[in-house]
């Protein structure tokens, strides 16, 4: 979809790597709710907008809000503001 030039395909393929990475910051938010070392042994989809060395970062982040920090600056940096309200 990357290489293609249809603009539907550009969309779809933008709307593919969100879903990557919601399906990745469910799981990852879920191991850290659950202690922690669930979310280190994670394995993660490749091909989200979030690098997998940040994915691995913030599994490795100490509390939910150390992990939502790490979103500051991502194309999620918004997901962080909601989060600061509570």
């Amino acid at each position: 979809l990357e290489r293609s030039e249809d603009s539907n395909a550009a969309i779809l393929a933008e709307y593919l790597r969100s879903e990557i990475d919601r399906i990745n910051l469910r799981s990852l938010f879920l191991g850290i709710e659950t202690g922690g070392e669930a979310a280190r042994g994670l394995a993660f989809l490749p091909g989200g907008k979030l690098s997998q060395n940040r994915l691995r970062s913030m599994a490795a982040a100490s509390d939910l809000g150390a992990a939502f920090g790490q979103l500051e600056g991502t194309a999620y940096s918004d997901l962080l503001e909601e989060y600061l309200q509570y």
